[in-house]
């Protein structure tokens, strides 16, 4: 059940060279359902990260890694996406994030 809304921001990158987070009238308010826990996961690359939440957002949300999310007034970086199946379809999203 995702019973919370959270609201999705897209990076671009800004003339300084750092990332600048914009919102979109679509990902303004997305359904989604945040728990809080610590999570070690290994990267692509092999390096290994720990992430402080998983956020559940429905399957047909456009969502990839570096994006922001903010819910209940914190900050959250996703750091993997992982779409979950059901038989025919992704039924949801998983977001590995990091508060920042």
């Amino acid at each position: 059940m995702l019973t919370q809304t959270g609201a999705l921001y897209v990076p671009t990158l800004a003339k300084t060279g750092n990332p600048r987070y914009s919102v979109t009238a679509e990902t303004a308010s997305v359904p989604c359902r945040e728990e809080r826990t610590t999570r070690q996961t290994q990267a692509p690359d092999g390096t290994t990260v720990i992430t402080s939440s998983v956020i559940f957002v429905p399957g047909d949300t456009t969502v990839i890694e570096n994006y922001k999310m903010i819910i209940d007034g914190y900050d959250y970086l996703v750091k993997f996406v992982d779409p979950i199946r059901d038989m025919t379809s992704i039924s949801h999203k998983e977001l590995l994030c990091q508060g920042f």
